[in-house]
């Protein structure tokens, strides 16, 4: 009960925090979920970073006395982008969720997609694959604009 009294405080505190413009004109949200980014007035562009979140691993298996872990969950792709902005309008932010953690012989889950309006959208990784066999982890793709590119895991583009 302690735990989870804690838990929904520091979730509050965040809620709280993570909308609001600070000193150096920054505004950073990293919950996950569904918000709005209100264009201060006078502003008519803004520096946005979007990464999409990571798949969870897959879980422990074992076969006739042999244990095996399974893979880790692939990064969520990534971002960055300067956009032409309306000053006083609201624009859509989604935070997806990591990947749900699993148990057993599961596969990893995949993680939740990120996005600033209909400007950029970052796909969440892969889940892990199982420990046997070619099973594996994939990256995020970004959706820049219209067009559908590939982000290879752990590195970057623009």
């Amino acid at each position: 009960m302690w735990l989870k009294s804690q838990i929904e405080s520091l979730t509050e505190r965040v809620n709280e925090i993570q909308a609001i413009i600070s000193s150096d004109n920054q505004a950073i949200f990293v919950t996950p979920g569904s918000f709005t980014f209100n264009v201060p007035s006078g502003v008519t562009s803004v520096t946005v970073q979007c990464q999409g979140a990571g798949g969870s691993g897959a879980g422990v298996w074992e076969r006739h006395g042999d244990w095996g872990a399974g893979a880790g969950g692939g990064s969520g792709a990534y971002a960055k982008a300067i956009i032409a902005v309306t000053p006083n309008s609201g624009i859509p932010v989604t935070i997806g969720a990591g990947g749900a953690s699993v148990s057993g012989e599961a596969l990893g889950i995949a993680g939740g997609t990120t996005s600033f309006g209909s400007y950029i959208t970052c796909t969440g990784g892969g889940g892990g694959g199982g420990g046997r066999g070619p099973d594996h982890a994939e990256g995020g793709t970004r959706l820049w604009r219209g067009s559908l590119e590939p982000l290879p895991i752990g590195i970057p583009r623009l």
